[in-house]
């Protein structure tokens, strides 16, 4: 796993994002683009399927958000990826990639001691446009 060229980061968009319902009880991750650096990700699973994946993954058990740079690829077999850790009950996040011109595919799942990772679902496939800024 490679480390993210940006750090996760939700400062630069505070406020961006109204409020959401808690659950949709849909399984299903969103992936939207916010400007050339940054994305909102936007996620919802039944609890039948968290628990079907959480049975499967050998405690401590943490859920992360896996951001694939498929970038030229049509899977994300062979890509660059790193992980940035959530919180259980997250729904959503707006961060910052940092690389503009990219492609990019998400999934979210749970990494256990093994260090094996079980995936909960998978985004679509955003590309990252070239010098655009969010304006407030």
């Amino acid at each position: 796993m490679s480390q993210p060229p940006q750090s996760a980061s939700n400062d630069r968009w505070a406020g961006f994002l109204p409020d959401l319902p808690e659950v949709y009880d849909e399984n299903h991750i969103v992936l939207m683009v916010i400007d050339s650096f940054g994305v909102l990700a936007l996620w919802d699973f039944s609890e039948i399927i968290e628990k079907a994946v959480i049975e499967r993954v050998p405690p401590p058990q943490k859920k992360v958000l896996r951001v694939f740079d498929v970038t030229k690829l049509e899977t994300i077999e062979g890509a660059l990826s790193w992980d940035i850790p959530l919180d259980l009950e997250s729904t959503h996040m707006i961060f910052e990639i940092g690389q503009p011109g990219r492609e990019f595919i998400l999934s979210i799942g749970y990494v256990g001691a093994d260090n094996r990772y079980h995936e909960l679902g998978q985004s679509n496939c955003t590309h990252l446009p070239q010098n655009v800024s969010a304006k407030k």
